[in-house]
């Protein structure tokens, strides 16, 4: 701005950051409603860019994708490697799908 005056970058609005908050309080609901019996809790939570991460330690390939199969009923993708759980909002379309 040639008048002295600093610009200023984009503003979070309140209606972005109450979706942004929302969608990680589903995340984190739906996953703990599907967590394994006996499996430890979280290492590690990271929420960026609509990806839920959840390090998660490690977990046999069964309770792998029971938690998947449980997630996807309800609405949620979720990816595994390395111990790492990474949940996203599924498209409508795979929803429900087994």
């Amino acid at each position: 701005d040639t008048c002295g005056r600093r610009r200023q970058g984009p503003r979070v609005t309140d209606n972005w950051r109450d979706q942004w908050q929302a969608d990680l309080e589903a995340g984190l609901a739906a996953a703990a409603l599907a967590w394994p019996d006996g499996q430890p809790p979280v290492q590690s939570i990271q929420f960026s860019g609509g990806k839920l991460t959840l390090v998660a330690g490690v977990w046999s390939a069964d309770q792998i994708e029971r938690f998947r199969a449980s997630l996807r009923s309800s609405g949620w993708s979720v990816e595994s490697a390395g111990g790492r759980l990474v949940l996203t909002r599924a498209a409508d379309g795979a929803r429900g799908r087994a």
